[in-house]
């Protein structure tokens, strides 16, 4: 509650966004705090299998290593992603990042996937992108470059059949479940079809 607190003086009149676990939904709802529920999200750890990490490409897209050239585009398109502008937060989380992929199609970006180092293993997303095969060939590049064996994690939209697809294929542990967007002062509506995995393992359960 303490912890709560701070966080809303911390952000004063911005719209503050969480991941509530399903037994508290409705608390935090009942508490005034948030006022709207979105999509819904799981949480899988575990161990990729190498010999199910196969090459997936598509005709007239291009994968390749993001540039930092490149970061204007790739703003843009995160943006329509997540509706609100990261510019800051996206800048360091592309420095960061070890492994980095951008998609584009006549020159316009249709995607990108990344995955950065956690203190034990790695942590797999953002992936976005225009298409299912989009996300598939981003999601090759990305699993490709994580050392065999190292443990990864990752947060995905329910019901996305790209994403659950992998976590069967690799037979992954599911962490939480039934996982709960909620805001504050407004709902965002981020196109959910278009993400594949999430970027943010930084925003607490609640």
């Amino acid at each position: 509650m303490k912890m709560q607190e701070e966080r809303f003086r911390h952000f004063g009149s911005r719209n503050v966004v969480v991941n509530s676990v399903e037994t508290s939904v409705k608390p935090n709802l009942q508490s005034g705090k948030y006022s709207f529920e979105s999509f819904k999200l799981q949480i899988y750890v575990g161990t990729l299998i190498p010999q199910k990490i196969v090459p997936f490409e598509i005709d007239d897209v291009s994968i390749m290593p993001y540039a930092p050239n490149e970061f204007e585009d790739l703003l843009e398109y995160d943006t329509k992603i997540n509706v609100y502008q990261r510019l800051l937060f996206l800048k360091e989380f592309m420095r960061s990042s070890t492994e980095k992929f951008i998609a584009k199609e006549n020159n316009a970006v249709v995607g990108y996937g990344l995955c950065f180092p956690l203190r034990v293993g790695y942590h797999i997303g953002p992936i976005y992108a225009d298409t299912p095969d989009i996300a598939k060939a981003l999601l090759y590049q990305v699993v490709k470059s994580i050392p065999e064996g190292a443990d990864v994690m990752f947060e995905i939209p329910e019901g996305n059949p790209v994403s659950e697809e992998f976590v069967t294929v690799h037979n992954l542990e599911i962490q939480y479940n039934h996982i709960t967007r909620l805001y504050s002062k407004s709902p965002v509506d981020v196109p959910i079809e278009k993400v594949y995995f999430f970027s943010d393992p930084g925003f607490g359960l609640v």
